[in-house]
């Protein structure tokens, strides 16, 4: 990514953006995804990115489609924010700890446990829902208490 993409698109992620952590069956996991209902705008994301998906939504009480491009690889995730990180400002916590989360997703194969599916020590699992937990707050979705 050129610098003017990296600050171009920092500033889609801060605007229109969503850097978040979800939960999973076992673990959360990272998520990116960037929603309007200007398709070119989308396709920009996509092609300065060189990974995700666009989705089409349309709601019965929407007059416009909406379109959303996401992606879900915490590698592609990992990167993304890496290179946008220095120009945002809106979004710069929740990237540390999507980025964090991401980390902890990519782990070398020796500290994999053996198994049909990638799994991983409870201490990571447990360190994934923790940043989770950290992120909640700053996206808006903690009910009740103290951040």
């Amino acid at each position: 990514m050129t610098i003017e993409q990296k600050a171009w698109l920092a500033g889609v992620i801060d605007g229109e953006g969503c850097v978040n952590i979800y939960p999973m069956q076992r673990a959360p996991s990272p998520r990116l995804t960037v929603a309007n209902t200007n398709l070119l705008l989308l396709e920009r994301v996509m092609e300065i990115t060189q990974c995700g998906a666009i989705i089409r939504s349309s709601g019965r009480l929407v007059k416009k489609t909406g379109y959303t491009w996401q992606t879900t690889a915490a590698d592609d995730i990992e990167r993304v924010l890496t290179e946008v990180f220095p120009y945002l400002v809106i979004k710069a916590q929740q990237a540390s700890l999507v980025i964090a989360c991401c980390k902890l997703c990519a782990l070398p194969r020796d500290e994999r446990l053996p198994g049909r599916f990638t799994r991983v020590s409870e201490a990571i699992v447990s360190a994934r829902w923790e940043l989770m937990r950290r992120i909640k707050p700053l996206n808006g979705k903690f009910k009740g208490g103290e951040a």
